[in-house]
């Protein structure tokens, strides 16, 4: 970061001056012949350098120091407010934003990108049966398992509910649904609640490659309909309304 860099400077500029004023004592009393006494320190060259040096770095550290907190302070809630509580995830805002940035950069480098639209099935009926205590560490424990499966630079977000996505950096849509797969198997071996009460989960999920000169709209777009997809034509019910405010929200 900047600030740890102009730290740095700041140390290392506080070094050499006193090691020139090292340099100046010995120059001052050996070179100059000037002896040096209680008496006359004060009105001398190095004292009025040494307090000067002293004033104007410790201006330097303090102001620093201020500003090292205030970028801090910034960035911790700039992270709170683009992360998701209950999951531990990017939120919606927080998603879109780095999702873009990584978009950007893949199109520019000409690099592929794969996002993966994650929704846990029949989620409705946990919160019915269980309770919403239940259903919350349902959440927890989801995100907990796609933060893991993430390699460095891939994001992942819940976008509200039990909806969930992730973006891989570059993958290709064969990387996107070998993870896929791998996150589906491992939710349905989970198991939650306790005694007789305990169940399992599955998820469904819709994965797409970034095409050339596509933005992030599309991408979703197209990934949400390999959800919908995967959902008409398997085990549960979806919600056709979805992708029709998805476009409308765009539009």
């Amino acid at each position: 970061m900047l600030i740890d860099r102009i730290m740095f400077w700041v140390v290392i500029a506080i070094s050499i001056q006193f090691l020139l004023r090292v340099g100046l004592i010995a120059y001052v009393t050996i070179a100059q012949d000037y002896v040096l006494t209680d008496a006359n320190y004060e009105q001398s060259l190095i004292a009025t350098s040494l307090y000067f040096s002293i004033s104007v770095f410790s201006v330097i550290l303090a102001v620093t120091a201020c500003i090292a907190f205030g970028m801090d302070a910034i960035s911790d809630m700039k992270k709170i407010a683009h992360s998701d509580v209950l999951s531990g995830l990017l939120n919606r805002r927080g998603f879109e934003i780095e999702a873009r940035q990584i978009i950007a950069t893949a199109q520019e480098n000409n690099l592929p990108a794969t996002m993966i639209v994650a929704d846990l099935d029949n989620f409705k009926t946990v919160n019915d049966s269980h309770g919403h205590i239940i259903g919350d560490t349902v959440i927890q424990e989801f995100g907990n398992l796609l933060n893991s499966s993430l390699r460095s630079g891939d994001i992942s977000g819940r976008m509200g509910g039990e909806e969930f996505c992730i973006l891989l950096h570059t993958a290709d849509i064969h990387l996107g649904r070998l993870l896929a797969e791998s996150i589906r198997t491992k939710t349905e071996s989970m198991v939650f609640g306790a005694g007789k009460n305990t169940f399992s989960l599955t998820a469904s999920f819709g994965v797409a490659e970034l095409s050339k000169n596509e933005n992030y709209n599309t991408l979703f777009i197209r990934a949400d309909e390999e959800l919908y997809n995967a959902k008409n034509s398997g085990r549960n019910q979806v919600r056709p309304k979805r992708l029709n405010y998805i476009l409308k929200s765009i539009m």
